[in-house]
């Protein structure tokens, strides 16, 4: 917003992140337990210098997630899942309408085709409430869906896909996301 006298805005999101995966490779069952912290600041842009101009303080927040994956083998190197994830978001700026959660419900399948492919696909809902009771709720189905094939031990190829409710920007509370890489 060079007009307002800004500079483009400088993010930094830092992420702690923690895995624990309970159950061998071949066990017929599996549990994965997700526990994260990501805080995102911005660097520039933390007051409005002229009216309609970007005001990133209140854009700050810290994302707590902590999640869960049970699979069970269903086949020789396929397991089917479930999953639960639950995200609390914390606005720095405590006048911010849109501090709340987010719950996510996903099943699907994790394979391992050959010894070069392995994918995993995931369907459900996600569902976004608001601190603020003048906020509605946002929900949307969701999905998430990988390919990686290794055709040689230096060559990768991934397909990927995912749809999802983000924190939204310029006065959107949350917006839908789609991605495909």
């Amino acid at each position: 917003n060079r007009r307002f006298g800004e500079d483009a805005s400088i993010r930094v999101d830092r992420s702690v992140n923690g895995e624990w995966l309970f159950g061998a490779e071949g066990a017929r069952g599996q549990l994965q337990l997700d526990l994260g912290l990501t805080p995102r600041r911005y660097a520039n842009n933390l007051s409005p210098v002229a009216a309609g101009a970007t005001d990133n303080a209140g854009s700050e927040y810290n994302d707590y997630d902590i999640g869960s994956t049970l699979g069970i083998r269903v086949g020789g190197r396929t397991r089917a899942l479930l999953s639960a994830r639950y995200s609390k978001i914390d606005y720095t700026l405590s006048s911010s309408p849109r501090g709340g959660s987010e719950v996510a419900v996903l099943t699907g399948l994790r394979w391992k085709a050959t010894g070069k492919t392995t994918g995993e696909i995931e369907f459900g809902r996600q569902r976004k409430g608001y601190d603020d009771p003048a906020v509605a709720t946002n929900a949307v189905n969701t999905w998430a869906a990988e390919i990686l094939w290794e055709p040689r031990g230096r060559d990768e190829v991934t397909l990927s896909t995912i749809n999802l409710l983000q924190e939204g920007g310029s006065g959107e509370i949350a917006v839908e996301s789609q991605d495909t890489t």
